[in-house]
């Protein structure tokens, strides 16, 4: 029994995970004739063992699934959310939030309090600097926060090369501009994300819209560059 466990401590050394160390051992049991009527998996020694190895090292379940940045802005330079120009204004609205989300790293709440309208937004080609409304109260109240901004720089900064031109397709600033523009003359409200649909198109939008709008499209991005094996781990 000492081998056996020799060997099962060699596996975790070598950094294989509990699930895939117990089926080690499973598949000694089935292969090993039982010693006095106790297989290898069934033996108080492997129990003990397995039981301490997964108290230090137990396992972890991906709540979210590993990705790629870069992969998900390369489906954000395809159809149907480019040309941006042309795309229908609910994929601009989630191109421009995503963007301004993962740039700016703010809060949802904080998000939903950036104003379009001046002296809250000043915007030029190179730039655009967001004044969170006055009115707002963050989470964690500092003199910091009261006086929040925005600032999001476009990028590259001049094109030159074809590459220059692929990486501005999915600039904020490019983003923000053209969602903008696209919002000019439906927007009844001064928050900058406003409402797509055909029935309440342009008003306000809550906290709880622009979260519903960000998240279950930011997982479906995810679903659409995971392998199987993410996938299976995620849903089970």
């Amino acid at each position: 029994m000492g081998a056996i466990l020799d060997y099962l401590d060699s596996l975790r050394v070598y950094g294989l995970a509990y699930n895939t160390v117990i089926s080690h051992a499973s598949a000694l049991s089935a292969c090993i004739p039982p010693v006095d009527g106790t297989t290898v998996g069934a033996s108080p020694l492997v129990v003990k063992w397995l039981a301490g190895f997964k108290a230090l090292s137990p396992p972890r379940r991906l709540l979210v699934p590993p990705w790629d940045l870069a992969i998900v802005l390369a489906a954000l330079r395809a159809h149907p959310y480019a040309p941006l120009e042309t795309a229908p204004l609910q994929y601009v609205t989630l191109t421009g939030l995503f963007l301004l989300a993962i740039t700016s790293v703010r809060r949802v709440s904080e998000l939903q309090a950036v104003c379009a309208v001046p002296p809250f937004v000043l915007v030029n080609p190179r730039n655009i600097l967001f004044r969170i409304n006055p009115a707002f109260v963050p989470k964690t109240v500092t003199s910091g926060s009261l006086d929040a901004t925005i600032n999001l720089h476009a990028f590259p900064a001049v094109i030159r090369t074809t590459l220059d031109a692929t990486l501005r397709e999915t600039c904020p600033v490019r983003a923000i501009c053209l969602y903008l523009s696209r919002t000019k003359h439906i927007r009844n409200d001064d928050q900058l994300f406003v409402a797509y649909g055909s029935h309440r198109k342009g008003t306000k939008v809550s906290k709880q819209t622009l979260a519903r709008w960000f998240f279950p499209w930011s997982i479906r991005m995810l679903i659409s560059v995971m392998t199987v094996w993410d996938a299976r781990t995620l849903y089970t």
